[in-house]
């Protein structure tokens, strides 16, 4: 199979677990496998330091002048040699962009999650979501139904993760301090203050710690300050990934997205899933639309439900690690990398028979 990946690694949507899974894709799927970005030198060199080869980039990720399909179109003819038969776009902005790529190889979307509504009624590839409520959002956005495929997911797993020791220095907590790892870059930052006022409020010497990429930091580490909370709240360095926090996290905790925010991602909750740690969201959460396994992620009812969970978590009861073993297992069975790559294979031939009929 000749593949060319698209990826936009500068749209907040093409997230770290989206890049797991372009080198999943390109280890498992046989064949010749050629990366195009969009952007810049320092996204090219950042998919780099990702291990993933890359072909050329086109840069204007924004794409201000509106010539950036054109301009992909003539890489992909410069370099296909009539071998190429796939492009795969890999997020939101690349998928996007295969909207306006006049080429007569078959292309195919991957998408976690959607910026805002655009009118995409005319396209012809088919689109894959990682959830029914990512499905629900493109079609409300104007994509036609047809063309969307059943939702899928997958997680490439981590072998090495930083030491506990290490993780302390750089968040500069002691070994006696206890931490939620808070999943989700565009998580409400209202209810995540909300949370960490309860749990003080309960005496409890409790760490809340962002992700490295939070949209609403500023925001957020402000009204904390006011209210007293900003030694509660710390952002994940530069120099650690979320998975070498979250692993040696007491529990990981998915809030809701801001009220005003049309995004819909699920990855980074179901990698959280894939390790042995209690997690937990509100049934409002968009994991719980992932079949099978996201109701026993997504089950609170509201954030009192999550803040007895936490402290739960806390003490040790043994309902939260019961419940933590139950999602791991469901979660490394259903989003097993194997599963991910069979179930794209299916959908991209299916896209092709579409074509030829």
């Amino acid at each position: 199979m000749q593949v060319l990946h698209i990826v936009a690694p500068s749209d907040p949507l093409t997230s770290p677990e989206i890049m797991g899974l372009v080198r999943l894709t390109q280890q498992q799927v046989g064949g010749q496998h050629k990366t195009l970005v969009i952007g810049g030198d320092v996204e090219t060199k950042y998919l780099r330091s990702c291990g993933i080869p890359v072909l050329g980039s086109v840069p204007g990720p924004m794409d201000v002048s509106k010539t950036l399909a054109s301009r992909v179109n003539r890489l992909i003819e410069l370099h296909s040699e009539g071998n190429l038969l796939n492009v795969i776009a890999w997020g939101w902005s690349a998928t996007t962009m295969l909207c306006g790529l006049e080429t007569s190889v078959r292309k195919i979307g991957f998408v976690d999650g959607i910026h805002h509504s655009v009118s995409r009624s005319s396209i012809d590839f088919t689109v894959i979501p990682s959830s029914w409520r990512c499905s629900d959002i493109l079609v409300d956005s104007g994509f036609n139904s047809n063309v969307i495929a059943e939702p899928l997911i997958g997680v490439e797993p981590t072998s090495c993760v930083a030491d506990r020791s290490i993780v302390e220095d750089e968040l500069q907590i002691d070994n006696t301090n206890r931490f939620v790892y808070v999943v989700g870059n565009r998580a409400s930052w209202q209810e995540i203050l909300e949370m960490v006022f309860r749990m003080h409020s309960t005496g409890m010497e409790l760490v809340f710690i962002l992700p490295p990429y939070y949209a609403y930091r500023g925001r957020l580490m402000l009204e904390a300050k006011k209210r007293g909370l900003g030694k509660c709240i710390i952002s994940t360095p530069a120099r650690l990934r979320s998975i070498d926090v979250l692993v040696h996290a007491d529990c990981v905790w998915a809030p809701n997205a801001a009220s005003f925010d049309t995004t819909s991602t699920v990855l980074d909750v179901l990698r959280a899933a894939w390790e042995h740690v209690p997690i937990a969201a509100q049934c409002t959460h968009p994991v719980h639309s992932v079949p099978t396994l996201g109701s026993n992620i997504a089950w609170a009812r509201d954030s009192i439900d999550v803040s007895s969970w936490i402290m739960d978590s806390i003490r040790g009861a043994n309902r939260a690690g019961t419940r933590a073993s139950e999602v791991n297992a469901s979660v490394r069975s259903i989003a097993a990398p194997s599963r991910f790559i069979e179930g794209l294979l299916q959908r991209i031939s299916a896209n092709a028979l579409l074509r030829c009929s």
